[in-house]
């Protein structure tokens, strides 16, 4: 499957099949765009699957991605199971988004922490640290974002957090809040 990224530079690509034809025709046309949105995107994939005969379709998701950049990613959300934190990071990250959020932090390092960068990434939200207690990981970078102490990112401005964890969820909602007293409310967002 393609990111959304690939679909849009690779679109432009020409395909010809070397089997003696003399024409050649681009990944992504409106054409088959026009068909992917007349018959639904399900139905599209469905009949896509049968060969390039549907439509002249070379690589139907290609196509899909162009128009629906995140439509793979949140098929695959559905199919897991439904505790997973990925999928409750997704649905953290939409209301994120919906509120207008464009910059934030992470807190927390770990394995979850960097899940939900990525989707945040995904978002276009910009993640200015990650925040952990770990007092070795200060100074490291992850994903290309510095981690830094709830000291350190208070002294930077920003109050606004996303919970990189599924545990401890009280306890660091309380250090966060007790450390931004003095500054202010934050914004805490959590996925429970």
């Amino acid at each position: 499957m393609p990111t959304p990224d690939e679909a849009e530079q690779l679109g432009g690509l020409l395909h010809d099949d070397n089997f003696g034809s003399k024409a050649c025709r681009r990944l992504w046309d409106a054409a088959a765009d026009e068909l992917m949105q007349r018959d639904g995107v399900e139905r599209f994939l469905e009949l896509s699957s049968y060969g390039w005969r549907y439509g002249n379709v070379y690589w139907p998701q290609l196509i899909v991605t162009r128009r629906y950049p995140l439509y793979f990613f949140q098929q695959h959300l559905k199919r897991r199971r439904r505790g997973s934190y990925v999928v409750a990071f997704h649905a953290l990250v939409a209301r994120i988004v919906a509120d207008g959020v464009r910059e934030l932090m992470i807190y927390g390092a770990g394995e979850a922490g960097r899940v939900l960068f990525q989707l945040a990434a995904m978002q276009g939200l910009r993640v200015l640290f990650f925040i952990d207690k770990k007092q070795h990981l200060w100074g490291k970078s992850l994903e290309g974002v510095q981690v830094v102490s709830l000291e350190e990112a208070a002294s930077k401005g920003n109050a606004v957090f996303a919970v990189g964890s599924i545990a401890y969820l009280d306890e660091i909602r309380g250090e966060i809040e007790r450390r931004y007293a003095p500054l202010g409310r934050p914004r805490i967002y959590t996925a429970y």
